[in-house]
């Protein structure tokens, strides 16, 4: 349980009453050369209990009010869109915790035993960590497709050693990353942040602390850390990461959520709490009660109004982190009619006791439910499975932390609870890479098939009749190509040549007929990028240049647009669009082909209906520029998708493949811009091909022909499946 520091108290043991985590024979004495205390001297900075005040059961309160926002904005219960904000508040939670333990043992024992230190956080932390990671391995074994086996191996392996956030950043700043479905074990990302923190600050105390006493007198038998010298520094870091997160926010938000560097300012307000928890101690409750009134209500309000489009942590996370840092500083003067009033009741003091290990079960349960069950979440059964994970909390709280946390040796012999921690982390680490070993093959068994050759006298029908034929394919044929393991990472162009997110300027892409006095240039996104296959064999066959210029998420409309992973415009599309625009002019080519995803995911943050017909002006804009320098223009529309990511479905159905197809209406949801853009670029003189019966002729798409896998994820063809259509195309686009 949190204990409460505020007043002066006699100090006559050797060990305060934050817990058995404190002080004790056996630290590191030599690193810090403080003159010896008297007994009965006061102690400062607010680190002992105050008289009469043995719990903080508001701190207790709130952790459980942070972990029930984070469980019902990922159970999408209650409209708590911003419940994200949970975790901001753990953050200043915990930076208050640990600088009073480790302020505390300073003050008591004149030192900081750091493998102590480190002990008490493995024993605390680790245990129950990784009993979930194992069984979320475990479960994802089970019931996730084959193919997401190999990625959450290396999330368990990042989570055994505290770097999943810097992973998970990697990975949201790329684009085959960024829309891949989430990870069971991605709430992980906020311990990483927290044990990186824990390496850092505790030397920074150290460091301070060395240098206060090197100009000591050593005769003054006072002992008395000045809040000053080490709340200077902690101010200077908190401005500096504070600083930072708001440039990072807006340069990439993924990075900013996830690292260290942008989120430790959270860290920090905790840690001035601390520091200044006895002068806190001493408000008057006529001042101190309404302050914790007022951070409660910050904090429910950031989590009611905030949501995933909210650019995050930026100024917006002023608020959860000032109303987190509001509950405990007026709470130091335990004021009677404080927020503590309602965070004490019982069923929020359980939440408390709970809310590690349910932070750590509600999330991959939630995340291997619809898999398990075989449909998604509904109300109901998000509630039932939330129920479910705070029951797993209760046992993994008896069972695994209660016990481990209450063996005293692991934290009074440093070395045992180091020893503890190490092998959780490598037996971790090994039971996943064994998981990998044996993880199932996601290869099938049915009858070898095939598809029409080119050469066939008329392949067009014989196409026509393959497609057609895929919707009765059910047990995946044994040739299946391209395979499903094999398919992961498919670009369809060279990587280099479709620029990801902050890239505003292409490279030189040149193929087809590198010698060919003329050239056809590729513009648009991803979904122009599927077709380099066929256009590459196309232009040689043309004798001419294939120029691909093509960004991920980034349509060749001259349209801006809202970024889902950005949090913000676009800007480096617009300038990217600006810049290949200018240097296809200069270029002069005989065609221009334009392809991009239509999309209606970005429509509601970048102006609802408005931007529907800025789409179609948009269409017409870059037509006509592009055909005012000489080029004749194709549009390719845009084609069909699936119903979620085809491999995967595919890998988890090698019997029945049919359940992957999608029906042809879903497909095409958003027909009518995909109809409006054709025929504004039909009226403005382009060439309209429509792909649609080449992958979905009928009113269901099948998603394998023959023996050709067609898609590659959730929208994207495969290489092998584009090449196959190519003469289709070729007949389609018009010989300049």
């Amino acid at each position: 349980m949190v204990r409460c520091y505020g007043a002066r108290v006699s100090s006559t043991t050797g060990r305060s009453r934050l817990g058995r985590d404190g002080g004790g024979p056996g630290g590191i004495r030599s690193l810090l050369p403080l003159p010896r205390r008297r007994r009965t001297s006061p102690v400062s900075a607010g680190l002992e209990p105050a008289p009469g005040r043995s719990l903080r059961r508001d701190i207790e309160g709130l952790r459980a009010v942070a972990v029930v926002l984070v469980v019902l904005y990922h159970g999408h219960l209650l409209t708590v869109t911003g419940g994200y904000i949970g975790v901001d508040v753990f953050f200043v939670i915990s930076g208050f915790l640990i600088t009073t333990q480790l302020l505390g043992e300073l003050r008591r024992s004149g030192r900081i035993s750091l493998p102590r230190f480190y002990a008490r956080r493995v024993k605390r932390l680790l245990p129950a960590a990784a009993v979930v990671a194992v069984a979320t391995l475990a479960g994802s074994f089970l019931w996730l497709s084959p193919l997401r086996l190999g990625g959450i191996v290396r999330d368990v392996i990042a989570t055994s050693f505290y770097a999943l956030n810097y992973r998970l950043a990697v990975q949201s700043t790329d684009y085959l990353g960024s829309t891949a479905p989430p990870s069971p074990l991605q709430h992980y990302w906020s311990l990483a942040v927290e044990e990186q923190y824990y390496l850092i600050w505790p030397v920074l105390i150290l460091a301070a602390a060395l240098l206060w006493s090197r100009r000591r007198n050593r005769s003054d038998v006072k002992v008395e850390l000045p809040r000053t010298r080490l709340a200077a520094p902690l101010v200077v870091l908190l401005l500096g990461s504070f600083l930072f997160a708001l440039w990072l926010t807006h340069a990439s938000a993924p990075w900013a959520y996830f690292s260290l560097p942008s989120r430790a300012w959270e860290l920090a307000f905790g840690a001035l709490v601390a520091l200044f928890a006895e002068r806190l101690a001493g408000l008057k409750p006529a001042i101190a009660a309404p302050l914790s009134w007022v951070g409660l209500a910050a904090i429910c309000f950031a989590a009611m109004r905030l949501d995933d489009a909210t650019p995050f942590p930026g100024y917006a996370a002023l608020l959860p982190v000032g109303g987190a840092t509001l509950v405990i500083a007026a709470g130091c003067a335990s004021p009677r009619a404080g927020a503590e009033a309602l965070l004490r009741i019982s069923p929020l003091q359980l939440g408390g006791r709970l809310s590690y290990s349910w932070y750590l079960w509600h999330w991959p349960v939630l995340v291997l439910a619809p898999a398990a069950l075989g449909h998604p979440l509904h109300t109901k059964s998000s509630v039932a499975l939330i129920v479910a994970s705070f029951v797993l909390a209760w046992a993994t709280y008896h069972l695994v932390e209660n016990p481990v946390r209450r063996q005293e040796g692991l934290a009074r012999v440093p070395r045992r609870g180091l020893a503890l921690g190490v092998s959780l982390s490598a037996s971790t680490a090994v039971i996943a890479l064994a998981a990998a070993l044996v993880s199932p093959a996601a290869a099938g068994s049915g009858v070898r098939a095939s598809v029409p050759s080119a050469s066939d006298a008329d392949f067009e029908r014989a196409a026509a009749s393959a497609v057609a034929a895929g919707l009765n394919t059910r047990a995946v044929p044994s040739n299946l190509t391209p395979a499903l393991e094999s398919v992961e990472g498919e670009r369809g162009v060279d990587g280099s040549c479709q620029l990801d997110f902050s890239q505003t300027t292409s490279g030189s892409c040149t193929f087809g007929d590198t010698n060919g006095d003329d050239a056809i240039v590729l513009f648009g996104d991803s979904h122009a990028a599927q077709w380099f296959p066929a256009l590459d064999a196309i232009a040689k066959h043309r004798h001419k240049r294939l120029v691909v210029l093509t960004k991920s998420a980034c349509p060749s409309v001259d349209v801006r647009i809202y970024h889902d992973v950005l949090k913000r415009t676009y800007t480096e599309c617009e300038t990217w669009r600006n810049n290949e625009l200018a240097r296809i002019k200069s270029m002069h080519p005989s065609q221009v082909i334009l392809a991009s995803a239509v999309t209606t995911s970005n429509v509601a943050r970048s102006g609802g209906d408005a931007f529907e017909a800025q789409w179609i002006t948009g269409t017409t804009s870059i037509i006509n520029e592009l055909q005012s320098s000489g080029a004749s223009v194709v549009w390719l529309s845009d084609t069909p998708r699936p119903n979620g990511n085809v491999p995967q479905c595919v890998s988890t159905h090698l019997k029945n493949a049919g359940v992957c197809m999608n029906a042809a209406a879903k497909a095409q949801e958003d027909q009518p811009r995909r109809t409006q853009s054709a025929q504004a670029a039909a009226a403005a003189g382009a060439t309209v091909i429509d792909p649609t019966p080449w992958t979905c002729p009928g009113t269901v798409c099948p998603v394998i022909v023959g023996n050709l896998l067609v898609y590659r994820d959730d929208s994207h063809l495969t290489t092998e499946y584009v090449e196959w259509i190519t003469p289709l195309l070729a007949a389609a686009i018009p010989a300049e």
